[in-house]
């Protein structure tokens, strides 16, 4: 499964990369989905993941935005 993430995200930044201009002679990508529909297959395989190793998203995402926020307080602290 984390290779299919893996593989999810390959394929997601190269329908953003093809969207962007930056491989327009990437006809491939430009006719497959877009980077928002492989947004979906990425967070799908992620849940797919975290279901098997009885992981609880709601607790880590809540953790990271915790710790994220926490960061931003101490640069702003420290940029005062």
């Amino acid at each position: 499964l984390l290779l299919a993430i893996v593989e999810e995200v390959g394929e997601m930044a190269r329908a953003y990369l093809a969207m962007k201009g930056r491989k327009p002679k990437n006809k491939r990508a430009q006719e497959d989905e877009s980077y928002k529909q492989e947004m979906g297959d990425v967070v799908v395989a992620i849940m797919k993941l975290a279901n098997l190793r009885n992981i609880n998203l709601d607790d880590r995402i809540a953790y990271t935005l915790r710790k994220i926020k926490h960061r931003k307080e101490l640069l702003k602290a420290l940029s005062d």
